[in-house]
């Protein structure tokens, strides 16, 4: 049986926001963590949501994977919306990997014993200012009414074949809304 390999796009889907969502999730939490000792208990339960979310991502991903090998059509839509995508990205420079480098440089600063609680708001500050700069590019990239609809059906599509695949599928999606809303309160 031949595999098919989907090159992920650069806005990796509904499954890449939630990944950088958890990426960004866990930065917070170890934050949290670092902050204060009075915190432990709150940080402690935050871990535990931002786990089992990585648990559930990894389960989503992993249908995903065996969706798109059993559907060569969802296969060519997503290269379809990948194309289209680049070609937005390019326009405006985008660059998300180079934020995620970014991103994990900040935590490895912020967690480092040596870095004084003033350098650790700055650092903040600047991975808040980076995060906001990436959300304006995507919105810009996203505000193209053509790559919006073919977001729109690619998610859609890819869905309901992830159902279809798996039926746990929309359980997880369920328990991943819910847990995304526990995390925030």
């Amino acid at each position: 049986m031949s595999r098919i390999m989907v090159k992920e796009p650069l806005f990796k889907s509904l499954f890449a926001k939630l990944l950088l969502s958890f990426s960004i999730l866990g930065f917070i939490a170890s934050v949290q963590v670092n902050a204060s000792e009075v915190m432990a208990s709150p940080a402690v339960e935050q871990q535990k949501l931002a786990n089992r979310i990585g648990i559930i991502q990894q389960e989503l991903a992993d249908i995903r994977t065996q969706t798109m090998q059993s559907n060569p059509a969802l296969v060519d839509q997503v290269k379809t919306f990948e194309a289209t995508f680049e070609k937005k990205a390019k326009e405006v420079n985008y660059q998300p990997e180079a934020f995620l480098k970014t991103a994990q440089e900040i935590q490895q600063q912020v967690r480092d014993e040596n870095t004084t609680d003033e350098q650790r708001a700055e650092l903040i500050k600047s991975f808040a200012k980076e995060k906001q700069a990436l959300a304006k590019q995507r919105e810009s990239i996203m505000a193209d009414p053509e790559l919006s609809k073919l977001e729109i059906a690619l998610q859609k599509d890819t869905i309901s074949a992830m159902k279809k695949q798996d039926p746990k599928t929309e359980t997880l999606l369920k328990e991943l809304d819910t847990l995304f809303t526990q995390f925030r309160s």
